[in-house]
């Protein structure tokens, strides 16, 4: 979906952190809890949950059933169907209320060139709900991709808090997207799209879509050949307004990456995990480590009226490998890619640093100079 065919491109960017001295403690570990929101700790305390995956022959069976469902039956009869995996979606209330509420199931397909997602009842495992997409290719995008590179220190997980932006459908505009990525430590970026390099290549990508139909928040990875999967199963589950975490983690112990969309404002979180043998933390590297805004937009190029506003993304966290502490990023390395040749560098598209008064993208200048469509 974004980096099949990015280009390494090296930097020599160095920012030192700032250490204080605070009752022995430096100034990150002091306000950690000020640097990493307490409300995503709501979804993390049901941990064992969101990474206890199904086994194969339960995802099969499920899957029978969903076949076989009434509301979903003819989505599948005499066409092409792949399995993409599953995700699990909770609300943080419900689960105060009852722990031992199982998390719902989503199930993701690719039916005929469209992207069906498809929410099971954890308990019963019966269809919910359903949702239909087209489906975009694994590859840089041919319109803009405006990066903030990652430049700290060592770490093995990113999250990017943000706000959905005011943002209402024009027929026919195509899709723009703000996401959050993250590499195995060791990564070839070229590799990052091809399912076959696993585990010696691997790249996540979290985040939110903007398009006809609305807003949902969607992941990728290598192992879908960064085709996006969509988290949400209505429409109606992300509004403009709402207060959004996207974030990707890695647990050194069990090779676990975890890819997970919060919506704070509603309680709603939706998570998927990857398996990935010999992960330790990510790849720092300004193109598969970042916060892309993403506008692979053939279909028009009148797709700013979309925006009441310029979408922003308020502040990005790392977590360290050193002590686990989630601290603003150490600093971003800055690029545009397919715009207009010779024209505005990243400040003339987007202002801002993600680890202080974020990132604000200009909606206007990107639709100008990073488009392709008719």
């Amino acid at each position: 979906m974004t980096t099949k065919t990015i280009k390494t491109i090296l930097f020599a960017s160095l920012i030192a952190a700032m250490i204080l001295p605070f009752s022995g403690m430096n100034f990150a570990e002091a306000n950690q809890a000020d640097n990493k929101d307490k409300s995503f700790d709501k979804v993390e305390k049901y941990d064992a949950k969101i990474k206890k995956q199904l086994a194969k022959s339960d995802e099969d069976r499920i899957h029978e059933k969903v076949k076989e469902d009434k509301k979903t039956s003819d989505l599948f009869k005499n066409k092409s169907v792949t399995s993409n995996g599953h995700s699990y979606f909770g609300n943080v209330y419900e689960l105060e209320a009852n722990p031992d509420k199982k998390l719902d199931i989503v199930l993701h397909y690719t039916v005929d060139g469209e992207a069906v997602t498809v929410l099971i009842d954890g308990e019963t495992e019966e269809v919910i709900q359903f949702q239909v997409h087209g489906v975009q290719t694994g590859a840089i995008p041919s319109n803009g991709l405006i990066i903030s590179g990652y430049t700290g220190v060592a770490i093995k997980g990113l999250r990017m808090d943000y706000t959905a932006p005011s943002f209402t459908p024009i027929t026919g505009t195509g899709w723009e997207a703000m996401l959050v990525n993250a590499a195995k430590n060791g990564s070839v970026n070229a590799d990052a799209c091809n399912p076959t390099k696993v585990p010696t290549t691997y790249w996540a990508q979290s985040g939110i879509q903007m398009a006809q139909g609305g807003m949902d928040l969607i992941w990728a990875d290598t192992s879908s050949s960064c085709i996006q999967a969509f988290f949400t199963s209505n429409p109606t589950e992300v509004d403009a307004g709402d207060s959004i975490i996207s974030q990707i983690t890695v647990t050194d112990s069990t090779d676990q990456w975890i890819i997970y969309g919060y919506n704070i404002s509603n309680g709603n979180f939706w998570t998927h995990t990857k398996t990935v043998s010999g992960s330790t933390d990510f790849k720092v590297d300004a193109t598969l480590t970042s916060v892309f805004f993403e506008n692979p937009n053939h279909a028009s190029q009148a797709w700013d009226p979309s925006y009441s506003t310029n979408p922003k993304i308020t502040k990005a966290y790392g977590q360290k490998v050193s002590n686990g502490v989630w601290d603003y990023w150490g600093g971003q390395t800055n690029w545009v890619t397919n715009c207009k040749p010779g024209g505005f560098n990243w400040s003339g598209y987007a202002s801002g640093a993600l680890n202080t008064v974020g990132v604000t993208y200009d909606v206007d200048k990107i639709q100008q100079y990073c488009n392709v469509g008719p």
